[in-house]
């Protein structure tokens, strides 16, 4: 008799290969592990690979992970990754992190949205906002935005490393 039974398993079952999918919607997290890593298509641009437990409900001990372009040769993407960065910092009250390794183990709420990629990874989770613990759903609100030249300077410098 087979290990896996008689009809054997079958790999390209759809519930087989969507297992680490959750379904959208706010997890309570934490950090768990992070990495630099070096882009594969990009060789010079690195991101911040971080991987986030989920600590309550139905979907307990599952993992979700999110990129953060910090260190790409986009402007745009550093740009984003750098937003990302200070939501993360907010939500878990680490405003000027050296190191994200501060960021470990600090219990947050995370919005997830399911995507489905056409190419060779099917759905994914994607992180899409970071917030407190004891953050409630909000309903969305739509923020007015001051013009370009009314705005304070960006702070944010032009480090390549925003944890230097």
């Amino acid at each position: 008799m087979s290990m896996f039974g008689e009809s054997g398993f079958d790999c390209n079952a759809p519930e087989n290969n969507e297992a680490n999918v959750v379904p959208g919607g706010e997890y309570d997290v934490v950090l768990v592990k992070y990495e630099k890593r070096e882009s594969k298509n990009k060789p010079g641009a690195f991101y911040l690979w971080l991987d986030f437990q989920i600590t309550t409900g139905e979907f307990q001990n599952k993992h979700l992970f999110h990129m953060m372009n910090l260190w790409s040769l986009s402007p745009d993407a550093v740009k984003i990754a750098k937003t990302e960065l200070s939501a993360l910092g907010r939500a878990v009250n680490v405003l000027t992190p050296k190191d994200p390794s501060e960021f470990v183990a600090k219990p947050l709420r995370v919005k997830v949205t399911v995507t489905n990629d056409d190419g060779d990874f099917g759905q994914q989770n994607r992180v899409r906002k970071f917030m407190p613990r004891n953050a409630l759903a909000q309903p969305a609100v739509k923020s007015i935005q001051q013009p370009a030249a009314e705005r304070a300077p960006d702070s944010i410098g032009s480090e390549a490393n925003p944890f230097a």
